[in-house]
């Protein structure tokens, strides 16, 4: 029982390290759509992914910036096939296909959400936007006026607006978060 001491503190110290840095990934707001890949990568580990991003703090960064901001956002939300469907160090049958943000759309991975910007009217921190319900509909909360588009992944795959939502993604990626079981994670 001795000898196995040293060991077990080893192997503690070691997943505590390893926790740290990813939540430091977090902290940091550098977090980037391929690290939602990564967590699905890993056999869909929702439960430490989801402490992960609560423990950084993010859903604190994103009401805030919410009740400061008039402007718009774009979100990914990893689909509920995602992580069904993930198994662990894979994404098979995507790994080989799925090379793009675009791929992971396509094939049902990853949903777009766009949310409503804010009309400058309502004045700033006059009202917030969440997500709820297990099809992840857009909860408007008043006085947002703007409407919410939801778009789901047969939609997304049909073709409808997703050029023009990439576009967004790729000339403004500082309005890009994501969406994980109602906490907002947002990509700097």
């Amino acid at each position: 029982m001795a000898r196995l001491l040293p060991i077990a503190l080893l192997v503690l110290a070691l997943s505590c390290a390893c926790f740290t840095a990813e939540a430091k990934v977090y902290r940091d707001g550098t977090l980037q759509w391929t690290l939602i890949t990564q967590a699905l990568q890993k056999g869909g580990k929702h439960s430490t992914y989801l402490s992960i991003v609560n423990k950084a703090g993010m859903k604190k960064w994103i009401t805030d910036y919410l009740s400061s901001s008039t402007t718009g956002f774009t979100c990914l939300v990893p689909s509920n096939a995602a992580f069904k469907t993930a198994k662990p160090a894979t994404l098979k049958p995507y790994a080989k296909s799925a090379t793009t943000l675009q791929d992971l759309v396509k094939f049902g991975m990853l949903n777009f959400q766009a949310l409503p910007q804010r009309l400058a009217k309502d004045g700033v921190g006059q009202g917030y936007v969440t997500f709820s319900g297990k099809d992840r509909q857009i909860q408007k909360y008043q006085p947002v006026k703007a409407g919410a588009v939801t778009l789901g992944p047969q939609f997304a795959q049909q073709g409808y607006q997703l050029a023009n939502i990439t576009k967004i993604l790729y000339k403004d990626p500082t309005a890009i978060c994501y969406e994980i079981d109602n906490v907002l994670v947002p990509v700097k």
